[in-house]
């Protein structure tokens, strides 16, 4: 019964089934859970940059996408970055580190995600939050949570986390997320020091500006008090744009020398970063940034990361719009984590794109069949 749909196609008289964000905290919503969709908040909704809306209608009856995080945790998790975030600009104008109840709230909301995470079918996952442009720092910053703490669970777990001498270990994963989640919160805090002309900036960045963006990093550290967060919080926060052949800032770090959080930081980083709408470009369809994931490995980022991200990011996530190669149009249903690209389609629009009484074709059996390129 729901769909996700761009703000310029939303049919008016359509009941929103999930809550978009305003960009201040989770507990003011731009647009509420059920509120019915007219020609004013179509276009409020495209002023404000949000890039698609959840509704429920007939032809997508039993369709669930499941929301990466419940409704609690991320109203949990919102406000207690907000004061972050907040926070952060007088931090660093007084050249001090965040104070310590801000941190320890934050802290307090990992436990919330990875417990969250951890419950969920990784396959159906809804992965990207729903919210203005206005609310992009905060957003980013929990879906990049999501996205490492999912991507570290699954490879630790299979394959064991780097520990300080360099070797694999299966132990002290579960405390190991949790200190790797405070540095995902974190890790473009120093972005808040960046001047409005810069961070607001509609076009590309000259060179100079590009400059003071790479200074984020080691701006970041500098609300960080490592008495108070790990070294794993460190790592993320100042090596996470490090990239794997060498050629990433603020310290050229390659390879192995690149901590293991901060390469996983790197990838769920850009992956979101691709898939959200921001003034100097739209967002990326899911499967062409998860494809642009993959190209990197090896150059940008770390394979093995690369790998294992891709084995619980589906291209077409449940409740996306999808073309397929014959030309009918249709809704993603269902995804099967053993073939995260072949998932089970509810067709609503033939070839020449009028509406039909919506069936189901599965990708997973028809070999005749795939997504549009």
């Amino acid at each position: 019964m729901t769909r996700l749909v761009r703000p310029d196609e939303l049919p008016v008289g359509a009941r929103v089934a999930r809550a978009v964000l305003s960009g201040h905290t989770a507990s003011a919503p731009l647009l509420r859970a059920g509120a019915v969709v007219t020609e004013s908040i179509r276009s409020a909704l495209e002023r404000s940059g949000v890039h698609g809306v959840y509704i429920d209608d007939e032809p997508t009856g039993g369709i669930e996408p499941t929301p990466a995080l419940d409704e609690r945790t991320r109203l949990e998790v919102t406000n207690a970055l907000a004061v972050a975030f907040a926070e952060a600009p007088a931090a660093l104008s007084e050249q001090r580190a965040l104070r310590y109840r801000t941190v320890a709230d934050l802290e307090s909301t990992v436990v919330s995600i990875i417990d969250d995470i951890l419950d969920v079918d990784v396959a159906t996952l809804a992965l990207s939050s729903l919210a203005s442009a206005e609310a992009y720092t905060l957003e980013h910053s929990i879906d990049v949570a999501v996205l490492g703490l999912l991507t570290a669970n699954r490879l630790f777990r299979e394959r064991g986390r780097i520990d300080y001498t360099g070797e694999r270990t299966h132990s002290g994963i579960s405390d190991a997320l949790h200190r790797f989640g405070i540095g995902l919160l974190l890790h473009d805090v120093g972005k808040l020091g960046l001047p409005a002309a810069i961070a607001k900036k509609q076009g590309p960045l000259s060179e100079e500006e590009r400059d003071i963006v790479r200074e984020h990093p080691l701006v970041g550290l500098g609300l960080l008090d490592e008495a108070q967060v790990s070294s794993h919080a460190v790592a993320v926060v100042r090596w996470h744009h490090e990239q794997f052949d060498g050629n990433g800032y603020p310290d050229g770090l390659r390879g192995a020398a690149i901590p293991q959080f901060a390469r996983i930081a790197a990838v769920a980083d850009a992956y979101s970063a691709l898939t959200t709408p921001r003034p100097f470009h739209d967002a990326t369809p899911p499967q062409i940034a998860l494809a642009r994931i993959r190209a990197g490995a090896g150059s940008f980022f770390d394979p093995e990361v690369v790998e294992v991200f891709g084995s619980l990011v589906a291209p077409y996530p449940p409740g996306s719009a999808l073309t397929l190669a014959d030309g009918q149009r249709g809704v993603v249903v269902r995804v099967r984590p053993e073939q995260l690209d072949r998932p089970l389609v509810r067709v609503v629009r033939d070839r020449s794109g009028a509406p039909v009484e919506p069936y189901d074709i599965d990708l997973f059996d028809d070999s005749e069949l795939a997504p549009a390129a």
